[in-house]
């Protein structure tokens, strides 16, 4: 009996102290643990949509634009850090429907990142940075094999020279794509067919983007990275006003 009353007391405590703790959050106006984490991720938002808006508006000419798809879970901090330090502009997608407020929205829900790049392109065709650098959302990334982990060091280490000489470069530095085959030109599955997937008719577009006959089209095709910087009079022909 003196064991099952003190656990009723222990029980009792417990609520106690937990609803103490949210009366104090409450009243002094402090967000719950997890609303502060959404909290910050907002606020970084709102802040990196200050930047592409002052980029679009003329009143930033910056010479290197960093275009990345999110979704509200991402924790943004690190493009925060690297846009202070370098002076560039963020161009950020939400991908999600409903879409994260103060980020771009893409014109297309289809394509995943691939949708933010492309809307990025045909929005700002006229209006491109000097340098575009396409990156994955998170502060960690595996893609790229050199500087370690984090994303923000791969950019730091990215030398704008070796994209002006290429016009367009690969931040993955090895040969091998570091992802697995996804695509399988020659033989699509049944639900590709069902779901009228590009998958089933990538054989055909291969031919058309590559002008190469049905037998050149290969069997298997890596899911790449997509993340890669790109020179704006290099491959586009839009009017590049912040060259130099």
């Amino acid at each position: 009996m003196p064991f099952g009353i003190n656990a009723k007391w222990a029980i009792v405590s417990c609520v106690v102290i937990v609803t103490l703790q949210l009366l104090y959050f409450l009243n002094r106006g402090h967000a719950l643990p997890g609303q502060a984490d959404n909290l910050n991720r907002q606020e970084i938002a709102y802040k990196l949509s200050a930047l592409t808006e002052a980029y679009t508006s003329n009143a930033h000419n910056a010479s290197v634009g960093v275009v990345l798809a999110s979704i509200h879970t991402d924790d943004l901090t690190w493009l925060w850090d690297y846009c202070s330090e370098s002076h560039c502009a963020p161009f950020v997608y939400s991908t999600e429907q409903p879409p994260q407020p103060g980020l771009l929205q893409p014109t297309t829900w289809r394509g995943r990142e691939a949708a933010a790049y492309l809307s990025y392109i045909t929005t700002f065709y006229d209006h491109l940075p000097t340098y575009s650098i396409f990156v994955h959302a998170s502060p960690d990334q595996w893609h790229n094999d050199l500087f370690g982990p984090r994303t923000i060091d791969t950019l730091r280490n990215l030398r704008l020279q070796a994209i002006d000489a290429h016009g367009y470069v690969n931040l993955r530095c090895r040969h091998d794509p570091g992802c697995p085959t996804a695509v399988h030109p020659n033989n699509p599955s049944d639900s590709d067919i069902q779901n009228n997937d590009i998958r089933a008719r990538f054989a055909e577009a291969y031919q058309q983007m590559f002008g190469v006959s049905a037998d050149q089209v290969p069997d298997s095709i890596g899911n790449g990275a997509a993340q890669g910087g790109l020179r704006a009079d290099s491959g586009l022909d839009g009017d590049n006003g912040n060259d130099g």
